[in-house]
Order: structure tokens, then sequence, then C-alpha cells
């Protein structure tokens, strides 16, 4: 998953710390109210203030950031004490005598400068602490520091013809929308940690647990390349999984479904009805660490790990997927030898289809998906077709029909009609040209291609 900066990250913290500066100089105006004794009243409003700051951002955690809700509530309580302060301030205009008492003095300096300025650092201290853990850090000093500036200017132009309940509760408006930002910030930002790491034969393996926002995503990692993973619902993570779970639903009758590489597993879930799942992975460990530790994806009975270089049972399965990741050679489109695709089309029934996932069509130069279309006419594969995302998303699908879908009167493909539109999987509802084979025509957010062996 890419990681990308909100480009509003920035208006948060810089609107934190137009907040905080409104409120430190505001406070400094109402309670200096004599110049008898400036310099020992300032002394003591600066230390309550930038002591409370300090405390704030002190109380913050060293690592890790808060949880979701730990963030809601520091927004919370920075709105609850701005609204304070805003009654408070209100208190002050309309009975300004109050000022001359000092245990009122002392609330005033609690509830207008001290209150307001903890609740900032501790909002502050908890942007920085989920800074240090994103894969794509946006910035929180700087926007707030620059924010404190523009808050002090604002006051300072505003003057006294502003009373300060007003900048107080604009302060409040302020941060409401600020909040509402920093949700969608923290959306798009990821977090990672490590569940289980595993020496297999392609190299290093590992389960990985995704937080981005509310949702929860456990990932099967080989080296740098994503085999697979899903959320807590169960459901794919890749979006080339989702497509061939499309192309799949294309008939509403359940088929038997081989599914090859475990890590892919979760095409079935997004199925409709019952059919019988069979999972085969050629790593017998990446195999065990998907048994472990991603629980959420269909199981089904395991085949061999050998079984690419054997005879798959005769007939046993409607489809099959492949994962492309989970082939050894690992390039853009993978080198399928005959024997191979001769054993999936002798474990396909007639007419049945093979989808090759996650195939790298944007980086093929032509020749592999034409290799693989002469190898797989060979093969018993003699209509076959690719589909690529329209907006540049890695991972494209190539379709290998099985002999037997078109010959007369023999078994139809489970997945060769265009009988109407599904709404699942977007079809055309006009059938298409005889000369043209049946099929899907349409798979929003994808594009056909036809390759010719």
């Amino acid at each position: 998953m890419r990681t990308l900066r909100h480009p509003l990250a920035w208006l948060p913290p810089l609107a934190v710390g137009l907040a905080a500066a409104v409120a430190a100089e505001l406070s400094v105006a109402l309670l200096l109210y004599t110049t008898e004794g400036f310099l020992e009243a300032l002394t003591v409003i600066l230390v309550v203030e930038l002591g409370a700051l300090g405390l704030g951002l002190w109380s913050a955690p060293t690592s890790g950031g808060p949880g979701w809700e730990a963030m809601r509530r520091r927004w919370l309580l920075t709105l609850v004490a701005f609204t304070a302060a805003a009654g408070v301030a209100a208190g002050w205009d309309l009975a300004g005598g109050l000022a001359s008492r000092p245990v009122l003095r002392g609330v005033g300096l609690a509830s207008l400068a001290a209150f307001p300025l903890y609740a900032v650092g501790t909002l502050l201290g908890a942007m920085s602490a989920i800074r240090r853990d994103d894969p794509a850090p946006s910035p929180v000093g700087a926007p707030a520091i620059l924010g404190a500036a523009a808050g002090a200017a604002m006051v300072g132009l505003l003057g006294a013809r502003t009373p300060p309940i007003t900048a107080y509760l604009g302060c409040v408006a302020l941060l409401s929308g600020a909040s509402l930002v920093h949700g969608r910030v923290l959306d798009r930002r990821t977090r990672t940690r490590t569940l289980a790491v595993r020496a297999a034969g392609s190299g290093r393996v590992r389960v990985v647990e995704r937080i981005r926002g509310v949702r929860r995503e456990k990932v099967l990692m080989d080296g740098g390349v994503v085999r697979g993973g899903c959320d807590e619902a169960g459901h794919p993570v890749r979006v080339w999984e989702e497509g061939a779970a499309r192309l799949l639903a294309a008939e509403g009758e359940p088929v038997d479904l081989l599914v090859v590489g475990a890590g892919a597993a979760g095409v079935a879930a997004l199925l409709a009805g019952p059919r019988a799942l069979t999972v085969a992975e050629p790593d017998r460990d990446v195999a065990d660490l998907v048994a472990e530790h991603l629980p959420e994806l269909p199981g089904g009975p395991a085949l061999p790990c050998d079984l690419l270089e054997g005879v798959l049972p005769e007939g046993t399965w409607g489809a099959a997927v492949m994962d492309a990741s989970a082939w050894m050679d690992r390039a853009p489109v993978p080198r399928l030898p005959r024997r191979t695709l001769e054993a999936f089309a002798s474990g396909l029934k007639s007419g049945g289809v093979l989808l090759v996932g996650g195939v790298g069509l944007d980086a093929d130069d032509g020749r592999g998906l034409e290799a693989l279309a002469a190898a797989a006419s060979g093969a018993g594969f003699p209509r076959m077709e690719a589909w690529i995302r329209e907006d540049g998303e890695a991972g494209g699908i190539v379709v290998l029909h099985r002999s037997g879908d078109r010959a007369p009167g023999g078994e139809p493909s489970p997945y060769a009609s265009a009988r109407g539109e599904l709404p699942s999987a977007g079809l055309a509802t006009s059938a298409p040209p005889a000369e043209t084979p049946r099929g899907i025509l349409r798979l929003p957010g994808w594009r056909r291609l036809r390759v010719e062996p």
C-alpha cells in the first residue's frame, strides 16, 4: 500500500498553535489590568502558561502514538478548555471588578491560560508521537509556531474592538474544523507492526499488521512483494483480487474453485454462495505462516506443495486463480511452462477458466504476454484476454479459457456468459457480436485487452 501525505496535514497543528497564542495573549491582556506590579504579574502568567504547555507536551506518549480514540479525546479536551475559557472571559467582561480579588484572579489564570495551554500541549505532543511512527510524516512543530505567530498578530490587530469571548469562540470554531481535517489526515496514514517472520524457500517472509484509521489489515510480505492479506472481515487487500472475484461472479451458480497461492484465498471471500475451495501453496513455510497468523482468510483442503510439477486431478474445478507472486521467477508476466499449464487444463472442467492475478502488464514489453499466450494455446487454452487497471494500479489479470467453452454441444463455461447485468460485476446487458467470444464486456475500473497467440 502506498502511503501519501495528506495535502492539509499542516493545518491542524497550525490551528492549534494559533489558538494557543490567542489564549496566551488574551489572558495577559485581561489579567494585567494595572501597571502596579506589572513585572511580577507578567512573570507569574508566563510561568503558568509555559509550565502548562510543557506539562501537556510531556504527557504525550514517547513512541507508537496514541490510538484513534485517545487522539479524539485530546481534541475534545482542547475544545472543552477553550469553551470554558470563553465563558470565563464573558464573566470577566461583565464584572470587571472580579479581577481585583486574588482568588478569582487565580481562577481566571487557570481557566483563561493554564487549562487551554495544557490541552494544546497534550494535542501537539500526541501529533508529534504519531509523526515519529508515520512512514510519511507530516510537520507539526513548524506549522504550530507559525500558527502561534498568526494568532498573536490577529489579537494585536483586533485589539479592544473584539470582545475576548468572541476570540475564544472563534478558536473553538477553528479547532472544530481542524479536528475534522486531522481525522482525514489520520485516515491516510498507515502504521505497521510485524507479527511473525519466517525464512522460506523464496527468502524472508513475514506477516505485517497495517492500521490505517479504523481499518486493520494483515499482509503477507515476501521480501518487498505483497503475497496477499485481508482485513478483519477476510476481504483481500490487493485490488486485483477484487477484480478476479468480479470476473468469477459473472455466473451466479457457485463452482468448485482452486486457488494457487495461500495469500490469495481471500478471492473466495468475495464470492457469493457456498463453493468447494481448494488452496495450494508451493512453499510449505508460507502455508504454515498463513494458517497460523491469517485465520481470517478462507480455508480449504490443501494440495501437495509440488502440485505444479505433476498433474492435477482431472476435471475437478470449474475455475482456478493463480497468484503470480507465488511463482518463483517473479517476472512481470510469469513464464509458466507448458507442463504447468497442461496440469491446470487437466484439473479444470470443460470450459473452465484460469485467472492469473497480480501480473505486471504495465511493466511488460508485450513479449511476455505473447509467450504466455503461445504456451497456453498449445496446452489447451485457446483463448486468452488480459485486464489492466485504468488508474495505473499495479497488478493485472490474465484470463485463460480452457477449450470446450465454444464447442458445439459442449458444456458451456460457467464464466462465459453475458446474459444480463449483475450489480457486483457491472456487466453489459447487450450481447456481444457473434464473432466475439462471449464473456464479461465491461468491468468498472478495468480495461480489457484481447491477446492473440
